[in-house]
């Protein structure tokens, strides 16, 4: 399944991960970690397929499987609640979304993770009229992006479109208009005119 996951052959990875989900079930190895594993694949399948609403059913078992055998901090059962708060978001379910997301013990995620994890936090805070919160994570967000010297510049002005906006919201608006202006500017560096933070830098 995870083979033809990574080919993008979702269809036949559903079916393999549909058929090992069914032959643990036969033989009664449900309450097992590679059986949590299986229902996440099955989970993240859907969501690469975009058919999120019925992921939500696989990723919230796992989930509820990887608590009940006591494994919540594994490294998969994190990447699954962190999977699972993403598609909430997506599906509107802003404030099932952030309870899930709020505690989630990020330092089990990779280190390009972690950095999505904090700026998908704080838009969903952002989402959620939770101006000062989203700010202090998006500000965290940034000093973390700038030591690690990443070479994805496509976050780094992500971050800078989203913290403008957050500013603005508080009110700060020439703060605002000057990281649009860096943002924008920044085009005589990085081919970025078609991006969409880029558009709603020069809009604003």
């Amino acid at each position: 399944a995870d083979f033809y996951l990574d080919r993008g052959e979702l269809s036949k990875a559903f079916e393999f991960a549909s058929a090992s989900k069914k032959e643990r079930e036969s033989f009664g190895k449900v309450y097992h970690p590679e059986y949590c594993k299986i229902l996440n694949l099955m989970g993240k399948i859907l969501v690469r397929n975009n058919k999120k609403e019925e992921a939500i059913f696989y990723l919230t078992s796992a989930k509820e499987m990887y608590d009940t055998l006591g494994l919540s901090q594994d490294e998969t059962a994190v990447n699954n609640r962190y999977l699972y708060g993403l598609v909430l978001a997506d599906l509107s379910q802003l404030e099932l979304a952030n309870y899930s997301l709020a505690d989630l013990k990020s330092d089990a995620l990779s280190k390009e993770n972690q950095i999505l994890f904090h700026y998908n936090l704080s838009l969903l805070e952002y989402r959620l009229a939770s101006f000062k919160k989203a700010k202090a994570r998006i500000t965290n967000q940034i000093k973390i992006i700038t030591n690690m010297e990443l070479s994805n510049h496509d976050i780094s002005l992500y971050s800078l479109n989203l913290h403008a906006a957050i500013e603005l919201k508080l009110g700060n608006w020439n703060v605002a208009k000057s990281k649009w202006e860096s943002l924008v500017q920044a085009k005589s560096v990085y081919n970025i005119e078609d991006k969409p933070y880029y558009r709603y830098a020069l809009f604003n």
